[in-house]
């Protein structure tokens, strides 16, 4: 049978698969416990629960109350499982001769001195290959073999995709990106990643990863802001109003909560402004205040939430079509050319 390859980036704000034609994403959301929703047509399809073989369940999608994910370990969380089994349900991905790459904060796949942390490899492998939950609904599950799985770390796999095309099924290096010095900075969901490569070398004493700089750092600088702002302090005293947040980050600033609408695009500048230029400081603190690169190229789901705030803090760097995918493409593509030997 033909081995199937997928990129999984399964990171703190989003479960994104990549499988060489089709890219998906799931929201990393889900708290332990049953369905509490149904559907008046029947059952939900906002939310789905899934059970292992030591009988945790768990649910994922629209719930209430999600745990949280922004923490170092998540992705060898029980939680993570779940999600991930659900992501490639969604994907309608199945079958045993699945080879995937999955993804790990730069930070814990090496070692300051550049070494491989073949701990953290084998703790991640491990927790793929034993990931036993089955959806309540179906009992479907994807079951991966252990020779089956590879992990590479986040803002390098951005680097393969850079590096390599898949031409008609074939691998083809692009060789004029070789001899570059090129800087990748992953802006994630919770994490900073930030891959220096120069000859195909990796720069270890330039790259890193750091909490607290990503999409869901974004999200609690508008909580504390809106919370604090007198317009706006009134809707945080039942609560956080989660869906309202979000949609205001992503449409730049309308507050929409209790039947009314609030501008708050000076809080949502001013939130995505701090992220931004914690970012600027990393990067001064790690290349110089020349930013001397042959390239600075900006992938990652807060990229392209932070795309006006970065462009103008960094002016000459890259910001692709999709950056949020930059790294499940490279994912799949490291898939194929680690199977190619």
């Amino acid at each position: 049978m033909k081995d199937f390859f997928i990129g999984i980036d399964d990171g703190s704000s989003g479960i994104k698969l990549f499988d060489g034609k089709t890219c998906s994403k799931i929201s990393s959301t889900g708290r332990s416990g049953l369905c509490n929703r149904s559907s008046l047509s029947g059952r939900s399809t906002s939310e789905s629960s899934y059970k292992n073989e030591t009988g945790d369940i768990y649910t994922v999608g629209a719930v209430s109350n999600p745990e949280e994910t922004d923490y170092i370990g998540y992705q060898t969380s029980t939680l993570n499982q779940a999600l991930v089994q659900h992501a490639l349900e969604q994907a309608g991905i199945a079958g045993d001769n699945i080879k995937a790459t999955f993804s790990l904060p730069f930070n814990q796949l090496y070692r300051s001195n550049g070494d491989v942390n073949q701990q953290a490899v084998r703790r991640k492998i491990d927790h793929v290959i034993n990931n036993t939950f089955r959806s309540i609904d179906n009992g479907g599950t994807v079951r991966f073999g252990k020779g089956n799985v590879s992990v590479l770390a986040e803002g390098l796999a951005a680097c393969f995709d850079k590096y390599i095309t898949i031409d008609s099924g074939k691998i083809v290096e692009n060789e004029n990106e070789f001899e570059k010095q090129f800087a990748v900075v992953d802006v994630g969901g919770n994490t900073l990643d930030v891959c220096v490569v120069e000859s195909c070398d990796i720069l270890h004493n330039k790259s890193t990863s750091k909490q607290e700089h990503g999409v869901i750092e974004i999200y609690n600088n508008v909580i504390r802001i809106l919370e604090s702002h007198q317009s706006t302090t009134r809707f945080f005293e039942d609560g956080t109003p989660s869906l309202a947040i979000t949609n205001a980050i992503k449409n730049g600033g309308e507050f929409k909560v209790g039947g009314k609408t609030i501008n708050v695009t000076n809080q949502v500048k001013e939130a995505k402004n701090i992220v931004a230029n914690s970012i600027k400081a990393t990067l001064k603190n790690l290349l110089g205040s020349g930013f001397s690169m042959d390239e600075i190229i900006f992938v990652g789901g807060g990229s392209e939430i932070l795309k006006k705030e970065l462009l103008t803090l960094f002016e000459g760097s890259i910001i692709d079509q999709n950056p949020e995918y930059s790294n499940v493409k490279g994912l799949y593509k490291y898939s194929l050319y680690n199977s190619a030997g």
